[in-house]
């Protein structure tokens, strides 16, 4: 006899790559929105004068000078790093998120983009403020955690983290789901059969038109 009674058949090729695209639509999607999340928190601080650390300015000089559009250039370098940062949920955290609840596996993870910039970020890159020709050049404000804008630097850079990890992790725990897009795919087919009770289904009406078009030709 071949096989063993009861056995559980391995996945099919097509199961194992609609799961891996679900899990890279969650590190895709909460990497963005996370980012996205992380850049509004981090930009009220020279938006409101609560500090001169000027992360998106500091972005983008990353990837272009100051003759290129650096707030593009910063907007598109903190998607990019927020997508980096979100592919070590998964491996990482999202065993801890199983064991000992998503806020803890938030928290834990939160830790990661604050590290980053404190750290590996801001006292590194030298980036410079904006002035008119035949001014001398001004630094924004960087070292450790943003301390050179002040205490207000840290704060935001605290924020920020934990608005961060919270959008990525959520996202990539909802999306990385079978289940939630077979929820989605039920509500979409539920509303459209509720639209067809209501105003009635129009290929049934169309079908029911063209016979009687048929027999009000002229001459008949």
């Amino acid at each position: 006899m071949s096989g063993t009674t009861g056995a559980v058949a391995p996945p099919r090729l097509g199961e194992r790559i609609l799961d891996s695209l679900r899990h890279i639509a969650g590190v895709v999607a909460g990497g963005v929105l996370g980012a996205l999340l992380w850049l509004i928190v981090m930009q009220q601080g020279p938006e409101h004068e609560l500090t001169d650390h000027d992360f998106n300015q500091i972005m983008g000089q990353v990837f272009v000078d100051r003759s290129a559009d650096v707030a593009k250039a910063g907007l598109w370098g903190t998607f990019a790093f927020g997508i980096l940062i979100a592919c070590l949920y998964p491996p990482v955290f999202h065993r801890m998120e199983r064991h000992r609840g998503p806020v803890v596996a938030a928290a834990a993870f939160a830790v990661v983009p604050f590290l980053l910039w404190g750290i590996a970020f801001s006292p590194v890159v030298t980036a410079f403020v904006d002035v008119p020709t035949g001014e001398a050049p001004r630094h924004i404000p960087g070292g450790p955690f943003g301390s050179e804008g002040g205490a207000a630097a840290v704060i935001l850079g605290l924020v920020a983290s934990a608005v961060y990890a919270t959008m990525a992790s959520r996202a990539y725990s909802l999306m990385s789901r079978r289940d939630w897009w077979e929820r989605r795919y039920r509500r979409s087919g539920i509303a459209q059969e509720t639209i067809v009770e209501i105003v009635g289904d129009p290929s049934l009406e169309l079908a029911e038109q063209v016979p009687e078009e048929r027999g009000e030709t002229p001459g008949r």
